[in-house]
């Protein structure tokens, strides 16, 4: 109920002398309610705040970059993620290898788990037959490309030329420059699940690898590839 439904229920309540008591009295009231009001927003807030420094922290962490790392034959692989997608997989040493420093290693990751279970399917010369998840960050014309290299089956091989061709014929040109596929296929993040190391020359020439050209032979070998070239 406020001032004027008591004035109308109350005539003589107008009265000046009680009107200003009363209007005095109705003025600290509100007043206080706003000041109490305040500062229940201001606790609010503050709950808020500590609730979403402390108790979601382990969020926090889930959406940093992470990573972890698994022992091969061939040496120390890297791997990196985001959330539960993995986004790396380098040889120790390899070219574009991001700054490892400032990831944040967790090895209890599922995506983790799920890639060490790749590897070490492949590294006994099988074909693991799944994809862990993967999240790529790159332009549409480099993901065609990588696209394109998970097309190609365990233990077979494509040249850059043969890439060159269906990207032309995908983006309804004419011709498309080997070396540009050659720069995309080099800057793979996902080495191994995305098999950059199956490209060779046009020539048969194993070319180059960011991993190191003894690692490329090495994978070409496991796969059982039928590469005649002096190198293996």
């Amino acid at each position: 109920m406020n001032f004027f439904d008591i004035v109308n229920q109350n005539p003589k309540i107008m009265d000046y002398s009680q009107n200003t008591a009363y209007m005095q009295k109705l003025f600290e009231h509100r007043l206080s309610a706003r000041r109490n009001c305040g500062l229940f927003a201001k606790i609010t807030l503050f709950f808020i705040v500590i609730f979403n420094r402390y108790f979601r922290l382990p969020e926090t962490i889930n959406t940093m970059q992470t990573c972890s790392f698994y022992s091969s034959p061939l040496g120390k692989i890297i791997l990196t993620a985001h959330n539960n997608a993995l986004t790396g997989l380098y040889f120790d040493g390899q070219k574009y290898l991001p700054n490892i420093s400032v990831f944040l290693e967790n090895n209890q990751l599922a995506i983790f788990s799920q890639t060490a279970q790749w590897l070490d399917i492949y590294f006994q010369g099988k074909n693991p037959h799944f994809t862990p998840p993967l999240l790529i960050t790159a332009s549409d014309f480099r993901q065609s490309v990588w696209q394109m290299l998970m097309e190609v089956p365990f233990g077979k091989t494509i040249t850059y030329k043969e890439i060159a061709e269906k990207i032309a014929r995908q983006q309804n040109r004419l011709t498309m420059s080997p070396q540009a596929i050659g720069n995309a296929v080099g800057h793979n993040p996902i080495s191994l699940i995305i098999p950059c190391h199956r490209v060779i020359g046009s020539n048969g020439d194993l070319t180059g690898y960011a991993g190191g050209m003894d690692k490329k032979i090495s994978l070409l070998k496991l796969e059982k590839v039928n590469i005649f070239n002096k190198n293996c």
